[in-house]
């Protein structure tokens, strides 16, 4: 049976479900150092819109251990899983796929600004800006051409958006249907000029609305991030994830498109 790959950050991961479980102890954000963390994880897994949309289709889903991410580590990992391209590799991603083991690839995009920008296009070589010494930002940004932030970051919204599309075309060519679905806006004007991402991008239904990003939802009804979910939960942490709820409208939204297009 052909399995789903789901990659993208903390949204994807299903950061915060675990308050939602009958657990006598929980962290307030981070369970890392939690002595529950591994029973929290496992939970975690089976609430999270990975696990609902591979249920509804009677499948298995793949989702990487780690929490955060970004579209180049998301990238990294479809390249280390498949064996695609070493250049943008994710080294802490054991697992390793046949392309014919996969049915389905969902991209969740992040926040623009944790990607590094690739400065070298053929060997791939990269930097994140947050990752320079503030004193010498301004003279990387010019060794890179840019005279401003704002060039700085249209370029590096078109890297990524190019290098996803890349991995999509790739994938598609072995079989694997390939969707994106956003956090943000980043992405959105080259989607609405691109039709190949443009019908492969899942826009999230709810209440007879339709929202292009998982913020944007979340900003329309804020009881979906889970430190307002005060119906669910006494005392809601300060985490500003999506809400077991949200998880659900996101699920649905998925399995639609499926249905929908295959």
């Amino acid at each position: 049976m052909k399995g789903i790959v789901f990659v993208g950050c903390s949204f994807t991961h299903g950061h915060g479900l675990w308050h939602y479980g009958d657990f006598s102890e929980i962290p307030s954000i981070d369970m890392d150092d939690c002595n529950r963390k591994y029973a929290l994880v496992r939970y975690t897994s089976t609430r999270r819109f990975p696990r609902l949309v591979a249920q509804h289709f009677g499948t298995w889903e793949f989702v990487r251990d780690d929490y955060s991410g970004d579209d180049e580590d998301s990238i990294g990992i479809l390249n280390k899983m498949f064996r695609i391209d070493k250049r943008i590799y994710y080294d802490k991603q054991p697992d390793v796929y046949k392309f014919e083991d996969i049915s389905h690839v969902i991209f969740q995009t992040s926040y623009i600004d944790r990607c590094s920008y690739i400065y070298t296009q053929d060997t791939k070589k990269r930097k994140r800006i947050s990752e320079l010494d503030e004193q010498y930002v301004v003279s990387t940004l010019l060794e890179w051409g840019f005279d401003n932030i704002e060039d700085y970051y249209k370029q590096l919204k078109f890297q990524w958006y190019n290098e996803i599309k890349e991995m999509f075309l790739l994938l598609e060519s072995k079989g694997i249907k390939c969707y994106m679905i956003s956090i943000t806006n980043d992405y959105l004007e080259l989607i609405e000029n691109d039709s190949f991402i443009k019908d492969r991008f899942i826009k999230i239904n709810y209440q007879g609305i339709e929202f292009n990003t998982i913020s944007e939802l979340m900003e329309y009804d804020m009881s979906l991030i889970i430190e307002n979910d005060y119906v669910n939960l006494k005392n809601p942490p300060k985490d500003k994830h999506p809400s077991l709820e949200c998880h659900k409208i996101i699920a649905n939204s998925i399995i639609k498109k499926i249905e929908q297009n295959g």
